[in-house]
């Protein structure tokens, strides 16, 4: 903004130094410590213009990601915004920031993966903060440009669930490590066969209540989910190691608190559809739709051959059923 001489605006004629000298400024900005007298509202707006501000820069000079993704300062800035902020808004605009950069060079995903991997235990710390990292974790890891077969990921994951609920209580945390070790169960052979000895460890843990509570039904379900997951494919050796577990559960009768009664379990309330970005009006139809019976039960029941499903369909019927 300014110099109206130069035809293109700021993405075609700053030099790469300066733009890059701008990445750095806008980072700092966005790392440096809260002013006492600073209104927390005015210090949300300015993260959120400078974050947004950064995407763009980005996104618009693929060429600088690599760079900026090899800054040493990036992670505690990262732990910074989308951590230990207690601002919503602006832990999702900086889990978009990381989501766009690789919308825009898959090849980044892995580094990206590997920052995410970085501040795991830091997630697990900001239990009430971390909704959006494991979010942004998890869409990543089940991404195509993900490479998943990384055995230190998955052994960093279950030692973490392996804590619930003695040392680490946190239902929504354990849920988001449970999905990651799904996401990676399901693909990678390496964390299959690291599972393997520990299926009776989960169970113990996140399925069958024991000398603990009972765990929530959302978290019994990404339980099963990552069980099954462990015994696809080629992984005879898990379920030959699973089975023994669960007869043992039902001769000591103790499956009775592995069902869920979507009577009592299920969510009966409407939820809402978050913002990203001027997608209210979208949002709006979509409730609209599905508040229109005929319109909401004829799309849940449809169940067209997998020649004709498409994306579009899979994800509306995930959201109505949501």
């Amino acid at each position: 903004e300014g110099d109206h001489d130069r035809p293109g605006g700021l993405a075609t004629w700053l030099l790469a130094d300066e733009l890059w000298s701008l990445v750095e400024l806008l980072l700092r900005l966005l790392a440096r410590p809260a002013r006492a007298a600073e209104p927390a509202d005015q210090r949300r707006q300015t993260h959120l213009d400078v974050a947004k501000l950064l995407d763009a820069a980005l996104c618009s000079h693929a060429e600088l990601l690599p760079r900026f993704l090899a800054l040493p300062q990036l992670p505690d800035a990262l732990t910074l915004l989308m951590l230990a902020s207690a601002d919503e808004p602006v832990r999702r605009q900086t889990s978009l920031l990381l989501h766009d950069i690789t919308a825009v060079a898959p090849p980044s995903t892995r580094t990206v993966l590997l920052l995410l991997q970085q501040l795991l235990d830091k997630a697990v710390a900001h239990a009430g903060h971390s909704a959006e990292y494991w979010a942004l974790f998890h869409a990543l890891l089940t991404s195509d440009a993900a490479a998943a077969d990384d055995a230190r990921l998955c052994d960093a994951l279950l030692r973490h669930v392996l804590r619930y609920p003695r040392e680490m209580r946190e239902d929504s945390v354990v849920l988001g490590l449970l999905r990651l070790l799904g996401a990676q169960a399901a693909t990678s052979s390496a964390c299959r066969a690291a599972l393997g000895g520990r299926l009776g460890e989960l169970c113990a843990a996140c399925l069958v209540p024991d000398a603990h509570a009972q765990p929530p039904a959302a978290v019994r379900a990404a339980c099963v989910e990552l069980l099954l997951a462990s015994c696809r494919g080629a992984e005879e050796p898990n379920l030959r190691l699973l089975v023994p577990v669960l007869e043992a559960e039902h001769a000591r009768g103790a499956c009775g608190g592995w069902g869920l009664d979507p009577v009592r379990e299920v969510r009966a309330t409407y939820v809402g559809l978050v913002n990203h970005g001027a997608t209210c009006y979208m949002n709006s139809l979509l409730q609209q739709l599905f508040m229109v019976p005929a319109f909401r039960d004829g799309l849940l029941s449809a169940a067209p051959p997998a020649a004709r499903r498409s994306p579009i369909m899979d994800e509306l019927q995930c959201l109505f059923a949501h």
